[in-house]
């Protein structure tokens, strides 16, 4: 929510307020790890009546699942190598980047790996960690996506048995609403910290909705999970083929980038190998009677039966033959001029040979 205090900044301030904010986060995030390592270090979060430290994160930090279970491993791997909170605070390494190369961290590797990933996106961290431990290809396969098998008559009259899971003894303790008191003491909600900036957050939660949105109903036909192992130069040629078709797709779909790659190789192939093209000629008219078809006129048949002047048939042959000059005669002889041809050396000098002077002296024999 907007309010008067920030709509006031300029945009230099409000660059300048979000990046310090920013910077107390990180320093924040990895006070809170050292902290975390340090208590489970202790087992005092048996304390809380807390079996392990994932539990005390989400019953007394009211964490959700994933932030306690990713808090906790980053914690126990900023314990091992001490050097991750001084990254995280710094902003060189955020908290995904611990969680990729953490396992690949060891005594004798973690200075040279860590001065590696420093100021890395996700990507790139994921990169170094495929060169630090590949994993072997993915088959190659296409498979049909389809629902679960139906169930028989005698799983639908039998109504379903309860387990004694975690899961269902916490569903069992949460009542429509819960309310929680914020403090320090046990079973009480962190208290939210005083902001240190110069425009104060105002506003009230937005009212809970109840019900989740309906998911949008599946395409119509069939579908298929396709799978297969690709290099580096496939990846680069289809995330810049999805930052080229941005314009036309906004959400950059990886199946229709695809799909349009192959419509245009297929469209190549076709007019490679079929001679298939968008614009093909027009058809030949067929004969009108009396005319003569051309596989008539190149076998030299007679008109077509139904009639027809045979000197249309002749013209259409004149009009096929090879026009063939008459070759020049000889000065004083009635011997006509032979083709001058080229030998070797005229051929590379581009001299042309003269006609033998004896043809020149013979009499006219007319």
């Amino acid at each position: 929510m907007t309010t008067p205090a920030l709509s006031e900044l300029s945009d230099e301030m409000l660059h300048a307020e979000v990046k310090r904010l920013t910077g107390r986060a990180n320093t924040l995030l990895a006070e809170v790890l050292a902290h975390l390592a340090e208590l489970e270090a202790r087992g005092a979060h048996r304390e809380r009546a807390c079996s392990s430290l994932f539990a005390y994160c989400v019953y007394e930090l009211r964490m959700s699942e994933d932030e306690a279970q990713r808090r906790c491993r980053a914690a126990r791997l900023a314990r091992q190598f001490p050097a991750l909170l001084a990254m995280l605070a710094e902003a060189s390494l955020h908290l995904t980047g611990i969680l990729l190369i953490g396992p690949h961290l060891t005594p004798e590797n973690h200075r040279g790996l860590l001065a590696r990933v420093r100021y890395r996106t996700k990507r790139e961290i994921e990169r170094i960690v495929a060169e630090l431990a590949p994993a072997p290809d993915a088959p190659a396969r296409i498979e049909p996506l389809q629902g679960g098998p139906e169930p028989s008559a005698i799983d639908v009259l039998t109504p379903p048995r309860p387990r004694n899971t975690w899961a269902a003894y916490v569903r069992a303790l949460a009542g429509p609403i819960r309310n929680l008191e914020a403090g320090t003491g046990a079973g009480q909600a962190p208290p939210a910290a005083v902001p240190e900036s110069s425009a104060d957050l105002a506003g009230t939660p937005s009212e809970i909705r109840t019900g989740a949105p309906t998911p949008p109903p599946p395409p119509p036909g069939p579908r298929y999970r396709v799978q297969f192992t690709a290099d580096q130069a496939f990846l680069d040629l289809l995330e810049e083929a999805r930052d080229l078709s941005q314009h036309s797709l906004p959400n950059r779909d990886l199946v229709e980038v695809q799909r349009r790659a192959l419509q245009t190789l297929v469209k190549t192939l076709r007019a490679r190998k079929l001679a298939a093209t968008d614009h093909p000629r027009a058809r030949r008219a067929a004969a009108t009677p009396g005319e003569a078809t051309p596989e008539e006129t190149r076998a030299g048949a007679a008109p077509h039966s139904s009639g027809g002047a045979p000197h249309r048939l002749a013209t259409r042959r004149r009009s096929l033959h090879l026009h063939r000059p008459a070759r020049p005669t000889l000065p004083g002889t009635s011997r006509t001029r032979a083709a001058p041809r080229r030998t070797p050396r005229a051929r590379r000098t581009g001299y042309r040979r003269q006609p033998d002077a004896a043809l020149l002296l013979m009499p006219n024999s007319a």
